[in-house]
């Protein structure tokens, strides 16, 4: 379960966690949930630039080490190893976890994260990463069976990943992978210069 709950005029934040499952004789099943105490909750008291460069860096980080170096150029293996079933659900849960926190946390908005920079020329190329972004969002989750849609945890087919759409994936996480890479720059960059001017 990927969610978190925050108590009302309370800081505290609490994740959902399944303990157990009962099969009742109806045929109903019986749940019962845990809230445990979420230390990794949003930024407190922290200037709003701050938090969306710290943020985005990390689910950008998140990105590179947990899709692109795993999958990119590696479908075929991938496929040999686990299955074509297995792998497709391997992908869309990579995708599924980090654009949960993405969601989550804002970043799936672009004036969010372009207004964490100053420059207007780098305003203007955060929101072309976006339009990349969306693009290869939309043909990565067509190849591996998701919904391209906001609704992005939507699976629309059960089909494992053809032979015809591992070239898609495979030139859509290199592009991605080059987006990553001036992304991190770019936020390093500015995230340096804010550090400099507010807390040396």
């Amino acid at each position: 379960m990927q969610a978190t709950m925050t108590r009302p005029g309370a800081s505290e934040r609490f994740r959902p966690v399944l303990h157990s499952v009962d099969k009742l004789p109806s045929g109903a099943f019986e749940c019962e949930v845990l809230l445990v105490p979420d230390v990794g909750g949003q930024w407190q008291n922290v200037p709003d630039q701050v938090a969306a460069l710290l943020t985005a860096i990390r689910v950008t980080i998140r990105f590179r080490h947990e899709v692109i170096e795993p999958f990119s150029g590696q479908i075929e293996q991938l496929k040999r190893r686990y299955g074509p079933l297995e792998t497709r659900d391997r992908l869309r849960m990579a995708f599924y976890s980090i654009l949960k926190e993405a969601e989550s946390r804002g970043l799936l908005d672009r004036q969010l994260i372009s207004g964490a920079f100053e420059a207007s020329d780098e305003r203007a190329t955060i929101d072309s990463m976006f339009d990349q972004w969306i693009s290869i969002k939309q043909r990565v989750f067509n190849a591996i069976g998701m919904s391209p849609s906001d609704e992005v945890w939507t699976e629309f087919t059960d089909e494992p990943i053809g032979d015809d759409n591992i070239q898609v994936i495979n030139q859509s996480l290199a592009e991605l992978k080059e987006m990553n890479s001036r992304f991190l720059v770019m936020a390093s960059r500015q995230y340096a210069a804010i550090v400099e001017r507010m807390y040396v």
